[in-house]
């Protein structure tokens, strides 16, 4: 009896180490069928907005991006771009309280609609280069380039490329030393209006554009400068436009107005554009021009209240 006994241990033992070895495969097998299974239970849901035609899932809507600097010694290079896309609006390459903030850009190509994007330095020392652009979109409205309170702000631009419609674009610098270079232009579009460069307060506002280019509709394109040491050099200029109107070169109570523009080149119609100045010590060297146009009518320069009103010039 014991010898069988004995004769069984090893029997035993050699069956329980393969019950433990086929427990140990199985386990392992199991895991390696979950390992397996894993990828296939992530890719079970669709793909929404991949390669899958979904046009009503995911569509091409570029909103709401941001490139913020705050409270920094230098904020630069920020961009805030939209290509391609059916909607591309309320994009922002801001900086706030920075000692040096340029090269910013809000930029959306080729876009049904682009709007409401902005490139805005606030309190900055320096507030420079910053960009708001729209090319080849259908409508190209509302876009900002918008310096305020900075020592230094300059070369700002709000730019529609070939839009059916551009109008609202805004270059603005308040309330800065030194306000120069600043453009609002419209190239190549259908309806080009509205369009603003304007210099707030500031020691020194020169050089600001207000531009449409080629465009059927060119009217109220302002260049002005408010409550600046120095205000010259403005230019509201229409270009190749059926309708060339009411654009607006303004200085009001500058101590120096003088070499503004209102200028309507090769338009069907070119009416009603002011080279105002007003309340300035010094108002004088402002054009109203008229150029190859069928039409070419009231157009004013005109000096108010300033001590020194001469060498004004309205031309057809």
């Amino acid at each position: 009896m014991v010898t069988s006994i004995r004769r069984r241990i090893p029997r035993l033992i050699g069956a329980s180490g393969l019950a433990a070895t086929l427990a140990l495969g199985a386990g392992a097998a199991t895991a390696t069928a979950a390992q397996q299974a894993a990828p296939k239970a992530s890719t079970a849901a669709p793909n929404l907005c991949g390669k899958q035609p979904r046009p009503n899932v995911c569509p091409r809507v570029n909103q709401g991006n941001q490139a913020i600097g705050r409270t920094g010694r230098v904020n630069q290079g920020n961009q805030a771009v939209g290509r391609t896309g059916r909607v591309n609006q309320g994009n922002q390459a801001i900086g706030n309280t920075g000692g040096t903030n340029q090269g910013n850009q809000a930029v959306g190509g080729t876009g049904a609609v682009n709007q409401g994007n902005q490139a805005i330095g606030g309190a900055g020392g320096t507030n420079q280069g910053n960009q708001a652009i729209g090319n080849t979109g259908g409508t190209n409205q509302g876009n900002q380039a918008v310096g305020g309170t900075g020592t230094v702000n300059q070369g700002n631009q709000a730019i529609g490329n070939t839009g059916g419609t551009n109008q609202g674009n805004q270059a603005v610098g308040g309330t800065g030393a030194v306000n120069q270079g600043n453009q609002a232009i419209g190239g190549a579009g259908g309806t080009n209006q509205g369009n603003q460069a304007i210099g707030n307060t500031g020691g020194t506002n020169q050089g600001n554009q207000a531009v449409g280019g080629t465009g059927r509709v060119n009217q109220g394109n302002q260049a002005i400068g408010n409550t600046g040491g120095t205000n010259q050099g403005n230019q509201a200029v229409g270009g190749t436009g059926r309708v060339n109107q009411g654009n607006q070169a303004i200085g009001n109570t500058g101590g120096t107005n003088q070499g503004n523009q209102a200028v309507g080149g090769t338009g069907t119609v070119n009416q009603g554009n002011q080279a105002v100045g007003g309340a300035g010590g010094t108002n004088q060297g402002n054009q109203a021009i008229g150029n190859a146009g069928g039409t070419n009518q009231g157009n004013q320069a005109v000096g108010g209240a300033g001590g020194t009103n001469q060498g004004n010039q309205a031309i057809g």
